[in-house]
Order: C-alpha cells, then sequence, then structure tokens
C-alpha cells in the first residue's frame, strides 16, 4: 500500500504534467523515463559484469577512499 506522503506527491506530479503544453510532453517523458532507469537496480548478472570491466580497464578506487 502508498504512504499518503506518496499517494499526495503522485497527485502533484500528475497535476503538473497535465499543466504542461502539448509539445513538451515526449520530451519530459524521456525525462522521466531516463531517471527511473537510473534509479533502478540492474540484474546482479549486469552489475557484475560492468564492475568486471571497470575492474580490467582500471576505474578502481583505493579502498580507504570508499569508506569515506
Amino acid at each position: 500500500m502508498r504512504s499518503s506522503s506518496g499517494t499526495v506527491a503522485r497527485k502533484k506530479l500528475v497535476h503538473e504534467i497535465n499543466s504542461i503544453p502539448q509539445e513538451y510532453i515526449q520530451p519530459l517523458l524521456k525525462i522521466v523515463q531516463v531517471y527511473r532507469e537510473s534509479i533502478e537496480l540492474k540484474p546482479a548478472k549486469e552489475s557484475l559484469k560492468q564492475g568486471l570491466k571497470e575492474a580490467l580497464t582500471g576505474e578502481t578506487f583505493p579502498i580507504k577512499e570508499l569508506w569515506k
């Protein structure tokens, strides 16, 4: 079940979207899709592949920096 604050936020978001001129809806949709994709957790296999690629190409950080 959604929290009441989440429901209120969704209603406000829908209101804002309905206030946008039609010609700007497509670009807004793309922004929302990119945002959603950026916050979704990737499958473990994909994350592992990405981590291995970064390690092999030297895209690493010292442990000390990771703890900060």
